[in-house]
């Protein structure tokens, strides 16, 4: 749950039903802080992957009056999922790079191949775009 799931000792500790000071025993002893920090590095966006997740989790249960508490705290963590996008070359850049080899191919195809690599690619591109709007 620490390393695959992200989850805090309190977390894991209210999950289980064994205090804190267990699953710092356990954290510990498993070394769970080090298999996190390596995780990580492998997979850089898994945290960002998590943000999605959790603003998704709170937008589909989403009071029809929101206090401003929760407003804020949505934006926050929209601010916080912005960044983090920007950190890792975000999907922006991605697109960025996938438009720019679009029209490096598309200059050097026949009309006809051309064509369909830009319908192909603008496909693509629009399903990217929708998936990171989540």
């Amino acid at each position: 749950m620490a390393v695959r799931e992200g989850r805090t000792i309190a977390e894991i500790a209210e999950a289980v039903g064994v205090s804190k000071t267990t699953v710092g025993r356990w954290s510990k002893a498993g070394d769970w802080a080090d298999k996190r920090r390596r995780r990580q590095a492998e997979n850089p966006d898994a945290g960002l992957d998590k943000l999605k997740e959790t603003r998704r989790n709170i937008l589909e249960s989403w009071p029809a009056k929101p206090d401003p508490a929760e407003v804020d705290a949505l934006y926050k963590l929209d601010l916080l999922i912005t960044r983090e996008e920007e950190r890792h070359g975000g999907p922006s850049e991605a697109l960025r790079v996938m438009e720019a080899f679009a029209a490096f191919v598309a200059a050097s195809l026949a009309a006809d191949d051309a064509a369909i690599v830009a319908r192909a690619v603008e496909d693509y591109l629009t399903e990217v775009r929708r998936r990171t709007r989540g």
